[in-house]
């Protein structure tokens, strides 16, 4: 079929397609007159727009043209003078109230059938059967009716008394008032009853045509070019087929591409395929309308909050007069309390009246309400002590203009004093939501709370080295029979003597070789004075400040010793210059370590040759521990695998004679 005669059959069409769509001929019609008034009470009196439209035109449609669709719907109604006037069939008004749905965000409708007059009427209206005024509502099919009417003008699909034709063509509601999706389909009866109807017709007008096309010559059909031309529209009512023509221009009958000079009046599909798009844009129109109050619902909802707010802000401001602080209110008993409902600002008056009762709520509640807003308190200046430290943690150079460097974690740095007073809430007038912190103000307490941590420590490692020295020295004196001499591992012979006198011998005793402990946090090992300045490579922290983050085994010091001697050093030899020494042991086990230096040495000897350790038991212990130079220990490993050799040359020569 060409573009012209697609046009000519699309009229029928949209004509039968906008009686399906304005059906709901009544919606937005003038209000049902009233019944006499049968009270015996004395009329209204004349309201404050009496005199409104009295203004000048100009006036009055300057200030209607500033109002929202609602409004202007239910100015419409108020009387029979602006009746008239909104009401008029002009352009004018069209254009107004078309203004109004759009100032107040009411979104277009796609569906044909509905202008802005009955738009407005099914949002913002009234029954549409008795004039009553009723929230239920169907978007869909475009009716506002009473639960009373509801069954004059909408059925479902079980009750529906059509075909199933029918009931499929003709657009359904699937959705109540609320957009509450329904499982049964619903119905408008004028509705049913059009598209039944069309049916009908359709049906009828298909057999008429079935007949011509059986009866009438071929030469009266019209072809593909009498029906392209410009007078198409028109043809000769002399024509025998003008009734024919006339009927087959109906969408629902399409010219068929095998048959270009017959017509194929099975196919309906023009037809169906327009009500199944008035479904769909009704279906689309409902979503945007429910979208659209969802919107409305939730603006007022915040501007309801907002004025209860102020109204409890103004009631707050009262009582913060009389003594009590910002916290006191934040807490529900006194949010619930039904004088904090509302939108409207309390009078004087209304407080007093009620100052008691609030005053016995809120001193019944005030130590908690103040132990809450401390923990809040502090909660907040901790986390902002803590995004200080990590800004501070990521400027090297800044922590060691503050003399802080290194800088410990952030647990134990939120752990020391002078931190501590930066975040703590002695009390409820502490609290100053608008105070900001600063680490660079307290560096200098936070720098020497630091220093203090780690004498500590020391101190505490410096007392568990004595007690273990003393504990090995006993254990050498008994291997010793005298007058042999024993070796001395403390400075003094009395224990007690080396802690009273900490400050002569600490730096003494920790610098030494022995001073060999592990980090419980990273596990590495070192000497005192190492491993009390390391970084941890785990946590990608510094070194711990608390003594209870490192183990002081009395193994690796054991081992130490063996080594310190294996060199023929004295057991007050210093890790440094064991460090010098460089790696010149090695370890004669089944698990041999060749040419280490000290530590890892130490470390071997603890974890393959003592009773703690991880690998006891796997490695033989009656190696001895040799103190060799590179080129030594490789002649001694050569002559040990050419004896090893030799031996099982001869063991398989033995073999092969026996």
């Amino acid at each position: 079929m060409t573009e012209s005669s697609q046009a000519v059959a699309a009229t029928p069409d949209e004509e039968r397609v906008e009686s399906v769509a304005s059906s709901e001929t009544a919606n937005g019609a003038a209000p049902a007159p009233k019944k006499s008034r049968t009270s015996t009470s004395a009329a209204r009196k004349v309201g404050s727009l009496k005199d409104f439209l009295d203004l000048p035109m100009e006036l009055v449609l300057r200030v209607l043209d500033e109002l929202d669709l609602q409004t202007v719907f239910h100015l419409s109604r108020l009387n029979k003078r602006f009746w008239q006037l909104l009401r008029s069939d002009t352009d004018a008004m069209h254009l107004l109230w078309e203004r109004a749905r759009i100032r107040a965000g009411i979104p277009r409708l796609m569906a044909p059938g509905c202008d802005v007059y009955q738009y407005a009427n099914l949002l913002f209206g009234c029954c549409r059967g008795c004039g009553k005024t009723t929230t239920k509502v169907d978007y869909v099919l475009r009716i506002r009716t009473c639960p009373k009417c509801w069954r004059t003008f909408i059925t479902n699909r079980k009750d529906a008394p059509y075909d199933t034709e029918t009931r499929d063509l003709t657009p359904s509601s699937n959705y109540d008032s609320s957009g509450t999706y329904r499982q049964t389909p619903h119905y408008l009866l004028p509705e049913l009853e059009e598209v039944d109807s069309m049916i009908e017709e359709v049906e009828e007008t298909r057999q008429e045509v079935l007949f011509l096309q059986k009866t009438c010559p071929e030469d009266l059909l019209p072809s593909d070019d009498g029906y392209d031309s410009e007078d198409s529209y028109l043809p000769d009512p002399n024509d025998p087929s003008w009734h024919l023509w006339e009927d087959i221009r109906r969408p629902a009958f399409v010219r068929s591409e095998s048959r270009p000079y017959f017509w194929d009046v099975d196919n309906r599909q023009d037809f169906r395929d327009a009500l199944e798009g008035l479904q769909r844009q009704r279906n689309q129109d409902a979503e945007d309308i429910f979208s659209w109050f969802r919107r409305q619902e939730e603006a007022k909802k915040a501007e309801l909050e907002q004025l209860n707010l102020q109204r409890r802000q103004a009631i707050e401001a009262r009582f913060i007069e009389a003594g009590w602080l910002p916290q006191h209110f934040k807490f529900g008993d006194w949010i619930e309390h039904p004088f904090m409902q509302g939108t409207k600002l309390p009078t004087e008056s209304a407080i007093n009246r009620v100052r008691y009762e609030l005053e016995s709520i809120l001193a019944a509640s005030r130590e908690q309400v103040d132990a809450a807003a401390c923990r809040r308190e502090r909660a907040r200046r901790e986390a902002l002590v803590r995004s200080k430290y990590f800004e501070l943690e990521a400027d090297a150079a800044k922590v060691a203009a503050l003399g802080l460097d290194p800088l410990p974690n952030v647990v134990e740095f939120l752990q020391l004093e002078p931190v501590k007073a930066i975040y703590q809430v002695v009390s409820a007038e502490d609290i100053d939501q608008e105070r900001q912190v600063s680490l660079e103000d307290h560096a200098c307490a936070i720098s020497a709370a630091v220093a203090a941590a780690r004498a500590a420590t020391r101190r505490a490692l410096f007392v568990k080295m004595v007690e273990l020295l003393a504990d090995l020295q006993l254990r050498i004196n008994r291997t010793f029979e005298p007058p042999e001499p024993a070796v001395q591992l403390l400075p003094l012979d009395d224990p007690q003597a080396v802690l009273k006198n900490a400050e002569t011998y600490e730096d003494a005793v920790l610098s030494r070789a022995s001073s060999l402990l592990p980090c419980r946090t990273c596990r590495r090992v070192g000497h005192t004075s190492h491993i009390l300045s390391h970084r941890c490579e785990i946590l990608r922290q510094p070194a711990p400040l608390n003594f209870d983050k490192y183990s002081v085994p009395v193994e690796p010091i054991a081992s130490t010793l063996d080594i310190v001697r294996a060199a023929d050093k004295d057991v007050t030899t210093t890790a440094s210059e064991m460090d010098d020494l460089g790696a010149v042991f090695s370890c004669t086990c089944i698990r041999p370590a060749i040419v280490q230096d000290w530590l890892h040495m130490a470390i071997h000897r603890t974890q393959y040759h003592t009773s703690g350790g991880a690998y006891h038991g796997r490695a033989n212990t009656d190696k001895e521990l040799v103190c060799e130079t590179r080129q030594e220990a490789m002649e001694r490993l050569y002559r040990h695998h050419t004896g090893n050799a030799a031996g099982r040359s001869f063991r398989y020569v033995a073999g092969l004679a026996y």
